[in-house]
């Protein structure tokens, strides 16, 4: 089981196995920061990644915090990629962000479906 703790800051993941039937162990736990950096060739950049990349020239597709912003319609990220206005709002960058934590774990050989046994 994967616990996610969609923090302000610090998003925390925790790798879970069961033990008794309400209680669960941590094995390892993950923290990532609560940044994001959205790249001009159509990536995002998550954490302290996201931070050290950051430039001055790339504060407007820059967002700390994003997590905040969950049920607002208006986007937090508009950026021009290419000649087409690219927009994100904190949905989009949240569903963007644990899709790739699902991607971490599957690229360490650890993928989601197997953390049920």
């Amino acid at each position: 089981m994967i616990c996610i703790d969609l923090g302000n800051a610090t998003t925390k993941i925790a790798i879970c196995r069961p033990g008794y039937p309400e209680q669960y162990s941590p094995i390892e736990i993950i923290k990532i920061g609560t940044s994001v950096l959205f790249n001009s060739d159509g990536s995002f950049l998550y954490g302290k990644e996201a931070e050290e990349n950051l430039t001055l020239s790339q504060i407007r597709m820059y967002n700390k915090g994003f997590k905040n912003k969950l049920g607002r319609k208006s986007s937090i990220i508009i950026t021009n990629l290419e000649d087409n206005l690219f927009e994100c709002s904190a949905l989009d960058i949240t569903c963007k962000f644990l899709s790739s934590i699902r991607a971490m774990f599957e690229k360490s050989g650890c993928p989601l479906k197997d953390l049920n046994t």
